[in-house]
């Protein structure tokens, strides 16, 4: 798994889930690390947004941010799988990193075998999402 994560044609951005209900466990702090270390780009989002009162939303990004030792400006997001909330700001993120490889690829010649997989918009919502080949 390491070599397919370190491959700098395979990876764009890392999205790390941690569960906001808990402090983050060891292999958690691990992961952040871990990506860290090796410059990849990643974020962190809490799931089960859900399952909190605001006040406990707060504590939790706050208790979880300085735990995993995030810059102050680099603010976990947090999401519920249930009631959506979220989920357009990670997918923003998740867009956002799309656009910049995207920018990248412009110039840079394509990997070799490979391309450019995109999300199809139309396949957006509470099911899978489904990603499909791009033509560039």
């Amino acid at each position: 798994m390491e070599a397919y994560l370190e491959d700098p044609e395979r990876l764009d951005l890392a999205i790390q889930l941690v569960d906001a209900r808990h402090d983050p466990t060891d292999l958690d702090l691990e992961l952040t690390d871990w990506l860290r270390s090796r410059g990849l780009a990643h974020r962190v989002v809490f799931t089960k947004a859900d399952k909190l009162s605001g006040n406990q939303r707060t504590r939790a990004l706050e208790r979880g941010a300085r735990a995993l030792g995030l810059p102050p400006g680099d603010r976990p997001l947090l999401v519920s799988a249930v009631t959506g909330d979220g989920l357009p700001a990670l997918w923003r993120a998740i867009d956002d990193a799309c656009a910049a490889h995207r920018t990248n690829a412009l110039h840079d010649p394509p990997p070799a075998g490979g391309g450019v997989l995109g999300v199809n918009r139309a396949e957006r919502g509470n099911g899978p999402v489904r990603l499909e080949p791009q033509t560039q």
